[in-house]
């Protein structure tokens, strides 16, 4: 109808077709659909069933595909302190990380690839000294959501975690209530990640079983390595008993590293990975580890410091429940 330039009442004069019928198909509230009236707007409009519909699965991007709307979160860190003037004043300079923006964008094509209704996305940025936890509960009140980055770089990540799995945040009492949690190289408060013997390898951990089940490793130029990550999906709707069509979706991917961010979301954006992590229950959090690969490119002499993140992410998989 966009592309002929045709309103609600001219599909109406040019198939037949009742008004309230097109009305309730353009807004996408529509139930069910008879067979004649398919048949009428495929003929008014001179196109073939497969151009009217399209088949959605129902994966983690469903919801979101469904209301036409997301909610992108992100952590921003300070990259300088005390460095930059501005005004005379000396402030800390801020950041969203790299390997975030690029799951992002990564996310968005993958959404809006296809013909037909597009993805709206909107952005809330999460500043970890003036972080208010409290800001979980709007988040869980309603809407779609997609939360990039581990708790270390992002505050909002614990937080919506932890309340999926109504477990307190940043407890490390409290870590063995969630089904994996990360290892990290340092200290940080978190239900569901840590440092622990300073000689054990960086990497996830599943509750109840001895050694990793994915890590992450630094390698030089031309090499292979590894990273990992965790990732949390969570399917409700505010209204009881209603169709599962209306559910809100909030999918929490979180790398070791910003590549494991980045290769984790390659693999939420593939099948069947993504309808292996879509709910089964309504109000019932998952969570999945998963592990990846990535290589560096060989030094040559035009190539910069080694120190350069230069990681190419190459695979991923789940890790088996």
């Amino acid at each position: 109808m966009r592309e002929r330039r045709l309103t609600q009442k001219d599909l109406h004069e040019l198939s037949g077709v009742d008004p309230k019928s097109i009305k309730r198909l353009c807004e996408g509230t529509w139930t069910a659909v008879e067979q004649q009236t398919i048949g009428k707007l495929c003929a008014a409009l001179q196109i073939q069933l497969h151009d009217l519909l399209q088949a959605v699965p129902a994966d983690i991007w469903y919801p979101i595909r469904r209301s036409g709307r997301v909610t992108v979160h992100m952590g921003s860190t300070s990259l300088e302190s005390a460095k930059a003037r501005v005004t005379g004043a000396m402030l800390d300079r801020q950041g969203i990380g790299t390997w975030d923006v690029r799951a992002l964008f990564h996310v968005y094509d993958y959404l809006n690839r296809s013909p037909g209704r597009g993805v709206v996305f909107t952005f809330q940025e999460h500043v970890d000294v003036q972080h208010d936890p409290t800001r979980v509960e709007k988040l869980y009140g309603g809407g779609c959501h997609l939360v990039l980055g581990s708790p270390i770089v992002n505050p909002i990540a614990e937080d919506v975690v932890c309340r999926g799995f109504r477990v307190p945040a940043r407890s490390r009492e409290r870590h063995t209530a969630l089904p994996f949690r990360f290892l990290w190289d340092r200290n940080h408060a978190s239900s569901f990640g840590g440092a622990e013997d300073p000689s054990s390898e960086p990497g996830v951990v599943r509750q109840g079983s001895p050694g990793l089940v994915a890590r992450r490793t630094v390698v030089g130029r031309g090499e292979e390595g590894e990273d990992c990550g965790l990732i949390f999906t969570h399917r409700s709707n505010p209204v009881e008993d209603a169709p599962e069509d209306d559910d809100r979706i909030i999918i929490a991917i979180m790398g070791h590293s910003g590549c494991g961010t980045l290769a984790g979301t390659m693999l939420a954006c593939r099948e069947p990975e993504a309808s292996a992590l879509y709910p089964q229950q309504r109000a019932l959090g998952v969570l999945r580890a998963f592990t990846a690969t990535y290589s560096r490119p060989a030094k040559d002499s035009s190539a910069e410091d080694s120190a350069f993140d230069d990681r190419v992410p190459r695979s991923a998989a789940l890790v088996d429940d």
